[in-house]
């Protein structure tokens, strides 16, 4: 085998991993602050629940309830 093409397919494979390390880094990353800007959002609605109506909601579906109307 031909010691340049040899060297081509070693840096072309490298390539490939490191865009799939990458990709996947990304996309923990991603994941990771969707949940947190979830959780945030779940706090939010639970605080405002108990600021106009004086008490916590007992479950999700009632925050969910308030959402939707």
């Amino acid at each position: 085998m031909n010691k340049k093409l040899f060297f081509s397919a070693i840096i072309f494979i490298c390539f490939f991993i490191f865009l799939f390390i990458t990709t996947v880094n990304v996309s923990n990353s991603s994941a990771k602050e969707s949940k947190n800007t979830l959780e945030t959002a779940v706090r939010r609605a639970v605080v405002q629940c108990y600021a106009i109506e004086g008490m916590y909601p007992p479950d999700i579906e009632y925050l969910e309830s308030l959402v939707s109307n």
